[in-house]
């Protein structure tokens, strides 16, 4: 008993922790008391569990588990609140303003633009009320040519299903062009051409947070093109569990088992 209680204790101290950084609040027991009694045990569990237990652990660095979450509140949508607090945690956490802005662009292919749009409609205001002045402009895209756009995805592509001992990339994109039509198109030049290529996020940091978006919304198939496409980006297993376990407390256990049984078959051995 004496050493089931020691663990609590330390689960609420680690949470107490987590909660001190992404709120930037100097007092997170006065926080964490005031979120248990308007919550009751909900308030209880962010605390201790989501915080103190899934949060805390070493396999991935705070910085990382802010940019899952915030990828996972966009492809959820319709939670303003919760996307403007991780948004001021990922500040907190490491992530700069341009990195969070850029989950919302590289998302727009994913979720959609109503989302995306939504999203960054919060991000920059949280920013904003966050940074003041110093807060870097917003700017457009630059402009590519078509060439451009198109060399620059089938490098990405190229890189995402590269295979020991698998077929060349002709291959590759012509069983994509049969099996999507005019939308491969759109997904080489467009989507690997114009948003993965983008310079604000690295390949790797983009591999983490779509397998997020597709574990918690649910997109299985999905998942079994980009955990590949994540391990040849440099994300490693442990990581790759560790954002499911992350869907866990945001999503759930249903989807969250279901997609770490995908994920389980295409990291073992």
């Amino acid at each position: 008993m004496a050493n089931n209680s020691k663990q609590s204790v330390n689960r609420h101290a680690l949470g107490l922790d987590v909660l001190g950084t992404l709120s930037g609040n100097k007092d997170p027991e006065s926080r964490a008391g005031a979120m248990i009694d308007e919550l009751g045990p909900v308030g209880s569990y962010v605390v201790d569990h989501v915080f103190g237990t899934i949060w805390s652990r070493p396999e991935m660095d705070r910085r990382d588990r802010s940019l899952v979450v915030i990828s996972m509140l966009i492809a959820l949508g319709g939670q303003p609140r919760q996307l403007a607090t991780h948004v001021k945690g990922g500040l907190n956490h490491g992530l700069t303003p341009e990195e969070v802005r850029e989950i919302a662009v590289h998302l727009s292919g994913y979720v959609g633009f109503p989302r995306a749009i939504e999203a960054t409609r919060v991000i920059n205001k949280t920013i904003e009320d966050e940074l003041g002045d110093t807060a870097p402009a917003v700017t457009g895209a630059e402009p590519k040519s078509n060439a451009d756009r198109h060399s620059d995805g089938l490098e990405i592509f190229d890189r995402l299903t590269e295979t020991p001992n698998g077929p060349d990339i002709a291959a590759r994109v012509s069983d994509l062009e049969e099996a999507l039509g005019p939308l491969a198109d759109a997904a080489i030049d467009w989507g690997f051409g114009e948003l993965w290529s983008r310079p604000q996020l690295s390949q790797r940091d983009r591999s983490l947070l779509i397998v997020a978006m597709l574990a918690v919304t649910g997109r299985d198939n999905q998942l079994t093109f980009h955990v590949p496409g994540a391990l040849n980006n440099g994300v490693s297993r442990e990581e790759l569990e560790e954002v499911i376990l992350m869907v866990s407390v945001y999503a759930g256990f249903p989807v969250a088992s279901s997609a770490m049984r995908i994920v389980r078959e295409l990291i073992l051995p």
